[in-house]
């Protein structure tokens, strides 16, 4: 998995892992979130590699499956895209806070979509 790939599942993981089995949420937290191997969570789980493999497999395909139908990830991503600009210009000035509630604004009318 390219570290692309281990940051999108995160997110993913980060919005979704509850709408997972247990099986699924505790393979894809040690694989993802732990850094673990496909041995060592076998061996804790005392399941075979394929297993794991498979279960990290259709677990990720699942969380991928939720954010196509429902978007909160590119949501969150695109709100935090708005206001990071804001973030690095803080400065107490007149504009700033115009600035801010504008995007402020736009930030809760995307999450509404």
């Amino acid at each position: 998995m390219t570290l692309e790939q281990t940051v999108r599942a995160n997110a993913l993981f980060d919005v979704y892992g509850e709408l997972l089995t247990a099986s699924q949420r505790q393979v894809v937290s040690s694989y993802i979130v732990n850094n673990e191997s496909f041995g060592e969570i076998a061996a804790s789980m005392q399941i075979s590699r394929q297993a794991v493999a498979d279960l990290v497999s259709r677990a990720i395909s699942k969380l991928e499956y939720y954010e196509g139908k429902l978007h909160f990830v590119a949501k969150l991503t695109n709100a935090l895209a708005m206001v990071e600009p804001l973030a690095n210009s803080l400065s107490p000035d007149e504009a700033l806070v115009r600035d801010i509630t504008l995007t402020y604004t736009d930030l809760i009318k995307s999450l509404e979509d």
